[in-house]
C-alpha cells in the first residue's frame, strides 16, 4: 500500500508514518480530500458544509455552490 509503514496480516495499514488514514478509503493518502483535515494522522471530517476547515468545527470555506456562507465570527456554514 502506498504511504504505508507498516501493515497487519490482512493487508490492513496500521502506520501510516508521516501521512494522514482516510478512514473512508481505507488507506493512506498524502493529504486529506476535500471536506476533511488532518488530525492526529488520521483524515477527520469537517463540519456540515465546510469545504476546507482547520479543525473539526472551525471553517475556512464553506460549500458556496450549495448556498452556503462562512460567518467570519465564529466560523460556521449558514445558508444565506
Amino acid at each position: 500500500m502506498e504511504y504505508c509503514k507498516s501493515c497487519d496480516n490482512k493487508n490492513t495499514c496500521n502506520n501510516c508514518g508521516d501521512h494522514f488514514f482516510d478512514e473512508i478509503e481505507q488507506e493512506c493518502v498524502e493529504e486529506c480530500p476535500e471536506r476533511y483535515i488532518g488530525i492526529d494522522g488520521v483524515c477527520e471530517k469537517c463540519s456540515k458544509n465546510c469545504l476546507k476547515c482547520e479543525n473539526g468545527d472551525t471553517c475556512k470555506e464553506c460549500d458556496v455552490e450549495e448556498g452556503y456562507f462562512l460567518h467570519l465570527d465564529d466560523k460556521k456554514c449558514y445558508e444565506e
